[in-house]
Order: structure tokens, then sequence, then C-alpha cells
């Protein structure tokens, strides 16, 4: 039998799934065969069949679920408020919380994007529940993306702490008096193709910060070196603290280096000791992507905040992304002038700071 009648035969089995019983009776069988497969060292694309019917029978799965009436927890259920009737439990069918959740996602991309959905399965090499899930994840977060775009685009934050602005920071800064910035604070981007960023952020701190402010940003440690030139031209380097990732590191596979932290280099507009005493190894939290790819976590700056600034302060951020700096700023009553150059980014972050102030 070859490929096409392999999937044409699995189609057609899918098809006389009518309850949630038979589907995990065959998905069973399915899982099996999968286990055989391995063991025997089947080819792979034997074995890629056997995993696309699994995905295909756990979507099966997913709509009767999502139609059905099974409870999560062992127990009764009430019909009309008054009288009291067996329930249908996952436990009883043989299908746990963690399962019914996944076979009900992947039924939502087979539903939603379908299209998308056939793609999925006939781009991954090995096909995996866990993968499935991780698309599901990608089109739900854009989904919400376009959600809080459309919703950003009629929400104002500005008011007595906050002036936010869409642009390129360096025309959107020009009526901004010389030294009137007590500290900028920024996450600029890592990739060489935008290191010309990097000297006009030097060049505006240059014109912006107050005698002795401070100009504190993220980097990344590939192009560290162009990053210190840069600023070195017009500034001061102060000192390089260390962002040490919390649970997993990342692997930079071009060089094969397991990456734990990230730099966060600050600079002075003429030199001058700071009073408060700082470690330069900050703990940072869990990852925090939810309104920006580069979106970085409240608790690392406000423990820069605390130390560079005082209540009342002006902070800068030129590459307000999420709105990370803009929302720590205001909650620990500093002011912030802030620039976002992505209008999309730009309204995403507004609901975000909206929700969070």
């Amino acid at each position: 039998m070859n490929a096409l009648e392999l999937r044409d035969n699995a189609k057609q089995q899918l098809a006389e799934i009518k309850t949630i019983e038979s589907g995990v009776e065959y998905l069973n069988k399915v899982k099996a065969i999968e286990v055989w497969a391995k063991a025997e060292k089947k080819d792979a694309e034997l074995q890629n069949i056997i995993a696309e019917q699994k995905l295909r029978t756990q979507r099966v799965l997913g709509k009767l679920l999502k139609e059905s009436n099974v409870t999560k927890n062992v127990g009764n259920r009430f019909i009309d408020g008054n009288t009291l009737a067996p329930s249908k439990t996952l436990n009883s069918i043989g299908i746990n919380k963690q399962q019914s959740s996944a076979f009900q996602k992947i039924n939502w991309f087979q539903e939603n994007y379908p299209k998308e959905f056939e793609q999925t399965i006939l781009k991954e090499k090995e096909l995996t529940t866990a993968k499935m899930i991780q698309a599901v994840k990608y089109y739900k977060k854009e989904e919400k993306k376009e959600e809080n775009i459309k919703k950003g685009s009629t929400i104002n934050i500005t008011n007595d702490l906050i002036d936010y602005r869409l642009g390129d920071f360096v025309e959107q800064l020009k009526d901004i008096p010389d030294g009137s910035i007590d500290c900028i604070i920024t996450d600029p981007p890592y990739p060489l193709e935008h290191i010309e960023c990097w000297t006009n952020l030097a060049k505006e701190a240059k014109r912006l910060l107050k005698p002795n402010g401070f100009c504190i940003a993220y980097s990344g440690q590939q192009n560290l070196i162009e990053v210190y030139n840069r600023m070195n031209k017009y500034l001061d380097y102060y000192w390089t603290f260390s962002l040490n990732h919390s649970g997993n590191s990342q692997l930079i596979r071009y060089k094969n280096i397991l990456c734990g932290w990230k730099p966060i280099v600050v600079f002075q507009n003429e030199f001058k000791k700071i009073d408060i005493v700082s470690k330069d190894v900050i703990t940072g939290s869990k990852s925090e992507k939810e309104y920006h790819d580069w979106q970085q976590s409240e608790k690392e700056l406000i423990y820069i905040i605390e130390k560079f600034t005082e209540i009342g302060d002006t902070i800068l951020e030129p590459f307000a992304g999420g709105g990370t700096t803009i929302i720590a700023a205001a909650k620990l009553k500093r002011k912030v002038i802030a620039c976002e150059i992505d209008e999309k980014s730009y309204n995403i972050s507004k609901v975000r700071i909206k929700n969070s102030l």
C-alpha cells in the first residue's frame, strides 16, 4: 500500500469516529502503531503518516469534546438547577485535563485556520502534538495582536506622567529642550543592520541628558564592541550590568554558545560617581512577550529606575516597544517621554499601558 492509499484509508477511519469513546479507542491504536514503527525503525514517510493520523484523531476528539458535556472532575451535574444526574468525566473516558485542552486547541486551529493547519502538517518533518500546539499559540497570539492594534488605535494615554509619541525618536524629540532629561532607559534593536540606532541614541543622549545623567540600554552580545565604540564617542562609559536569564539558556547556534545573560550598558553624560551602591548582576524574571517580541520584564527595570533616578525625574525611552519602561517609570512616579517608530507596536503597547496603570 502506497502513501496515498494509506492516507485515504486513514481518512475513512477518522470519518467513522462518532463518539469520544470510539475516538479514544482509535487514538490508542494509532499510538501503539507509532511505538511499533519507531521500534522497528520504519521509514520516515510511514512514521509521518502515523503521526499525522494521530494528530487528526486528536483533532476529531477535540471537536467531540467541545460539543460534549463532559466535565473535568469526577462527580455529578445539575440539570435545570434541580435534578441531580451522573456526569460523564474525562477520567472515565481515559483523557486527562491537559489532553482535553490540547485536543481542543488543535481542533480550534483546524476550524479557524484550515489552510494553515494543513500546511503545518505538510511542512513538519517530524510531526508532534507539541509542534501543533506551538502553531496554535502563534495564531492565537496573532489574533490577539490584531485585536490590540485595533483597540490601541482608539486609546490616548498621554497624561501628567506620560508623553508617548509615534515616530522616529530623532524627529520626535526635536522639541525637547537640551539638558532636560534625567535618565535614558531603553532597549534598542540588536542586529547589525540597526547599528546606526546606537549612534543616533548616543548623539541625542549627549544633547538631552542633564550633566551626569545616565543612558542605560539593553544590548545583545554579538555587536557589543560596536555598541561601546559608538556610544563612547559622545558619552563616558560607566559600567556593564549583567541581566541573568531565568529558566533555560538560549543556544546561539552559529557560535554554539549557551547564552544565560544579557548586557545592560551604562553610559554617562560626563562622569560622576553615583551615591547609591548597585549590584551589577540582576536576576531577570520570566520572559514576558505577550505584547512585543522584544518585551522586557518590569522587575529589572524597577530595580534600575530606583537605583539611577528619583521620584519626579524625567526618563526618556526612545525605543518603547512593548511599553515596559513607560509602565515601570509611571508606577514609580517618574515622568516619561517615549517614542515608538512602529505604529502597530505603538498601538499594542498603549493597550498594555492602559491595562497596567
